[in-house]
């Protein structure tokens, strides 16, 4: 079982590794702070991971303002240290609260134009049992346990990935999947009737022991479905990339996880780089930064090396690419709100790119009509003229590493320098991007330094029971005084893992808690 879950980074991280013996019972992994649970990990008999199922588990519907009688109005303060209290209001419906300035209609049309309000209904919002759900996991010690333990779960929905000490693998995904009539839309009052109750969870993606020996998983979108989970999927290029390393090493082994785990290979880029190479293969080229940077995108491997200058050329070709075709149309303040989630614009710009859409021709110049080539030569020469412009002529330093950094950022950040020069840790170069397994995605409303990657890796070989390897950033300890803070950095920016031994008699220091 190997498992790293790619999220938002943080200092101290969001997990904590945990090793618990429970009535003679270890359990080994990872959990969040405060709960009594293993979230991610082992207890010898079976070991699981998780990937987000991505499902679409909120509705928006439009109910008239004029209906705010029917409203439940809660006010509350929130108390703000040496400063005024903060007053402010929360209006509930049947359906759920009122959302108006959080709902990206009041950034499409503005305040004055919305004469209605948005209500959220969400399965997060109702009761169901997450807490149950891993408590029961934590006991499971086979595959029909494990499933008995997930029909509690209810969000955020995951696919859960499980394997035993009797050579079996499967997944199941979990979670409060609503029957919807219109998916995927902002509904009104009158056309919401509610859910018609959740899927069955017998009906919702699973697998067994499949004939190919092996299980992956990357937010994907699961096969043969055949009702509404959610349009908004993780781009495939992951999925697709484990799917071959496994395919053609099918006897893994940790060594080959852990390789696994810091990938850095990507299929995504492929069909722009050929249609950068088509838009250019009867232009005359003077410029000699232009040629060197077709030259390396015509021999690329689609490596995200740190060390290499061919992943800086082609993101910042993206990102201009990115501007250059949906700016003009939808403006740059709702751009940068649909670009908040950067799988968004990596999956629309990979359908455009298959498609001779109006969106390619700029509509502020009238007099000419742009084709899918000529913007995508213009991004290209816009991505040289960048590069030049922020890190010199030389295309010797443009490598990615000096674009494409890290720096673990306390919760203090930002209060005053002297704080952020001691707590905060980095900026470190990165290899990865956005779509390698080594996943080290950034935002593009501000590129390049990443935002988001492994906030844990773990691979668990059933074959040694008392062993587990795993890695975070930073440290186990949240404090900036401890050696504890900074121990796992090196280790987890090169993408190696730690050898814990967990039976009971190898930890200096354990903690016991007994019932009250």
């Amino acid at each position: 079982m190997a498992n790293d879950t790619h999220l938002a980074l943080s200092l101290p991280d969001k997990w904590v590794f945990v090793v618990n013996i429970i009535e003679g019972k270890t359990l080994a992994g990872f959990t969040l702070p405060g709960l009594p649970v293993t979230v991610i990990g082992t207890n010898k008999k079976i070991a699981w991971g998780l990937t987000n199922l991505m499902a679409d588990q909120c509705d928006f519907i439009s109910v008239k303002n004029d209906a705010i009688k029917q409203y439940d109005i809660v006010e509350d303060t929130i108390r703000v240290k040496n400063d005024l209290p903060v007053g402010f209001k929360i209006f509930n419906t049947k359906i759920g609260p009122v959302i108006n300035n959080r709902h990206l209609l009041d950034f499409l049309y503005g305040k004055s134009k919305v004469n209605k309000a948005i209500a959220l209904k969400w399965t997060a919002a109702e009761n169901h049992g997450e807490l149950k759900a891993f408590i029961n996991l934590n006991k499971a010690g086979n595959w029909s346990e494990f499933k008995s333990a997930l029909k509690d779960f209810g969000s955020p929905a995951q696919n859960f990935l499980y394997a035993d000490i009797d050579g079996n693998i499967g997944w199941h995904a979990a979670g409060a999947i609503p029957k919807r009539k219109n998916p995927g839309q902002i509904l009104y009052g009158n056309e919401f009737a509610g859910w018609n109750g959740f899927i069955n969870f017998d009906k919702l993606p699973s697998e067994f022991n499949p004939s190919k020996g092996f299980i992956a998983s990357a937010n994907n979108k699961p096969d043969k479905l055949n009702y509404y989970i959610t349009n908004f999927w993780e781009p495939e290029e992951r999925f697709v990339r484990a799917e071959e390393l496994l395919t053609i090493t099918p006897e893994s082994d940790t060594k080959f996880l852990m390789n696994m785990q810091k990938d850095i290979t990507s299929s995504y880029p492929k069909e722009f780089v050929e249609e950068i190479l088509n838009a250019f293969s009867n232009v005359k080229i003077k410029d000699e930064n232009l040629k060197v940077a077709l030259d390396l995108l015509k021999e690329w491997d689609y490596t995200y090396s740190k060390y290499s200058q061919t992943p800086s050329i082609f993101e910042a070709f993206f990102n201009s690419l990115l501007k250059n075709t949906l700016a003009d149309e939808l403006g740059d303040t709702v751009l940068k709100k649909l670009s908040f989630i950067s799988n968004v614009p990596l999956l629309v710009m990979k359908q455009l790119l298959r498609k001779n859409s109006v969106l390619w021709d700029n509509v502020k110049t009238a007099e000419i009509k742009e084709s899918r080539y000529s913007i995508i030569r213009k991004s290209l020469v816009d991505a040289i003229y960048s590069l030049e412009t922020e890190y010199g002529k030389d295309p010797a330093m443009w490598q990615w590493g000096r674009l494409h950094k890290i720096t673990l950022k306390h919760p203090f950040h930002g209060v005053a320098e002297l704080i952020d020069n001691n707590f905060d840790l980095g900026p470190h170069q990165l290899n990865g991007g956005h779509t390698t397994l080594y996943n080290t995605g950034y935002s593009f409303n501000e590129p390049y330094d990443a935002n988001l990657g492994s906030a844990m890796r773990m691979i668990y070989d059933f074959s040694t029971p008392n062993q587990i390897y795993i890695i975070q950033p930073a440290g186990i300890s949240g404090h900036p005084g401890s050696e504890f803070y900074n121990n796992f950095t090196k280790k987890w920016l090169n993408g190696d893992l730690i050898k814990v031994n967990f039976n009971e008699d190898s930890f200096l220091y354990s903690l016991t808690i007994k019932p009250y």
